[in-house]
């Protein structure tokens, strides 16, 4: 599949983190090991949210997957 976005965590400091390849057309990030980008902070649900590109390349945000 092919890359459409990366997703770039900004570090405590303002840094920017290392990048994460987005290749599925929906993206879930959460604390389950099920979820493509894990966030490991007890204020982010198991099952926090999804991105997903539409037909028209747009992208959103879909919460409380």
């Amino acid at each position: 599949m092919e890359e459409w976005a990366s997703i770039v965590p900004i570090r405590r400091d303002g840094t920017d983190g290392s990048a994460f390849p987005v290749v599925e057309p929906v993206c879930q990030f959460g604390r389950l090991p099920e979820c493509h980008i894990r966030v490991h902070l007890p204020t982010v649900s198991k099952e926090h949210c999804y991105i997903a590109r539409q037909s028209n390349g747009q992208v959103r945000c879909l919460h409380d997957a």
